[in-house]
């Protein structure tokens, strides 16, 4: 398994609902020190599933799905999910509050992509197609097919991000 596949694995593994973690009031300027811990279930490391905001645009994508995740035009069925895509900026604050790697865990062509799983329905992000939001959640989720390198499970979001 590759490490970004791994990456992705313990990413998606970091908080098992929105339920067994409490929010931080800025998790920016503060280290996170409330929150659950989640229990690796492989290697047993304690994990915080962080509670953040991000800052970003709404998009809905199309990606490969059963049974090979490599191409829809070649019959893998069609996954269509939601997408926060943020910017350099926001990939940085990630970076520095440790919640990702430092090394490139996007490739070029999905630069920024954060699979967004809606806060109640996968109705609610509708208003917010292409359009600037920020989104407050959790950082990793277990869910099934995960498209992107890191998820974030919403619980808010919000237009008018500046």
């Amino acid at each position: 398994m590759s490490k970004l596949n791994c990456y992705r694995l313990l990413i998606g593994l970091i908080c098992a609902s929105s339920i067994a973690c409490r929010a931080k009031e800025d998790v920016w300027l503060e280290e996170v020190s409330d929150h659950t811990e989640y229990v690796h279930p492989i290697d047993g490391a304690i994990i915080p599933c962080p509670f953040v905001s991000l800052q970003g645009t709404i998009l809905q994508h199309t990606f490969p799905g059963i049974p090979n995740y490599e191409s829809i035009e070649d019959g893998d069925a069609p996954e269509t999910r939601w997408v926060l895509v943020i910017p350099e900026s926001e990939i940085q604050k990630l970076r520095r509050s440790g919640f990702i790697p430092q090394e490139d865990i996007f490739t070029s062509e999905a630069r920024g992509w954060v699979q967004l799983i809606a806060p109640h329905s996968e109705e609610d992000p509708i208003p917010f197609l292409h359009q600037q939001v920020v989104v407050e959640g959790y950082l990793g989720t277990l869910i099934v097919h995960v498209h992107t390198p890191i998820t974030i499970e919403a619980v808010g979001i919000f237009g008018g991000a500046d």
